[in-house]
């Protein structure tokens, strides 16, 4: 998916990045609302989170929301987030109840 949008945004010659990319990084909850939109049955593993996270970071948006499930369950969440924002100005963290 990342791919696709830094293609996008290499050929269009208005938008050299994203402006946001909005991140499901875990489907684990403590929670089991109603109203939650379907998640992948199947969790990322520690390569590919790290690996995500490095593209996310190269392709410089302006804005990254980092969501999930609850983002907390995920053992990598405070690395994730040192390497987004080495490189990207803003960034919001959703966290179960947000």
């Amino acid at each position: 998916m990342f791919k696709i949008i830094f293609t996008f945004a290499k050929k269009n010659k208005y938008m050299h990045s994203p402006y946001m990319i909005d991140w499901a990084i875990t489907n684990r909850c403590n929670l089991n609302c109603i109203h939650c939109r379907g998640m992948a049955n199947k969790e990322l593993d520690e390569k590919i989170i790290y690996k995500t996270a490095n593209e996310i970071a190269s392709l410089k948006p302006q804005w990254v929301i980092i969501e999930g499930g609850e983002p907390f369950l995920r053992e990598e969440l405070f690395d994730i987030l040192e390497i987004i924002s080495k490189k990207i100005l803003k960034f919001t963290l959703s966290v179960m109840g947000c």
